[in-house]
């Protein structure tokens, strides 16, 4: 019986020191996501963008799943090409991200991701989503739209023109309300992420167009917006 308890003990105590190094092993390894993530930024082109557009992506949001370590690793094992087809700024709130083609769990770890293939900057309904977490203070992926507010500036581009959109509205929806998605006869920009761990609403943050400039023409001003320290995982 005595063997029994201190067999039972020894089990209960590395359970808990493998809970208390799942998180931390877990941000780690969402760091190694994070490198390669700000390589991609650092030398994107005009001409990887044409190329990483022609590449095949796949759509299907059941492909996408809950941020565990199980998902990370995987991702992380992934040595899949980012195909990269712009950037995401909104400096207010510290976001700073590729704008990846596809719906993927590899995708969402590492930027925000297309919704649909059709999508064109400055036209229509430009439709983003990315991954919401707690980690590192709520700065993760799209995690700072928690704190997004009506008047903040969003930026993306091409790497040949910048479309700067202004937020107009904030709304949290149930996981099924894809009519967000939809097209409005407006140029728009529509981000989507959960807003909370539960993931039992999304948050959409909302822009409309304000204006498109040449990347060679931008203002300082304009083009230091991407100078943001990215921050995926």
């Amino acid at each position: 019986m005595k063997h029994i308890r201190t067999v039972i003990g020894v089990i209960l105590i590395l359970a808990g020191i493998v809970a208390l190094a799942y998180n931390p092993y877990k941000n780690y390894q969402l760091g190694e996501a994070s490198e390669k993530s700000q390589n991609v930024l650092q030398h994107l082109s005009k001409e990887d963008v044409a190329q990483n557009k022609s590449e095949p992506a796949t759509f299907n949001y059941e492909d996408v799943h809950p941020i565990t370590l199980s998902t990370v690793l995987d991702a992380n094992k992934d040595k899949t090409k980012i195909n990269a087809i712009g950037e995401i700024a909104i400096p207010e709130l510290g976001i700073n991200l590729p704008i990846i083609n596809g719906v993927s769990d590899y995708n969402m770890l590492r930027g925000a991701t297309t919704l649909s293939s059709h999508q064109q900057m400055g036209v229509g309904n430009y439709s983003l989503a990315s991954h919401y977490s707690p980690a590192q203070g709520g700065r993760l992926l799209f995690s700072p739209l928690v704190n997004a507010k009506q008047g903040m500036r969003i930026y993306i581009t091409d790497m040949d023109k910048i479309y700067t959109y202004k937020i107009e509205s904030i709304t949290l929806v149930d996981p099924t309300d894809v009519h967000v998605l939809d097209e409005t006869g407006e140029n728009i920009i529509t981000l989507v992420t959960c807003n909370d761990l539960n993931g039992q609403k999304r948050r959409i943050v909302r822009g409309r167009l304000l204006n498109i400039s040449d990347v060679k023409s931008a203002s300082d001003n304009i083009t230091k917006v991407f100078q943001t320290p990215i921050r995926t995982y």
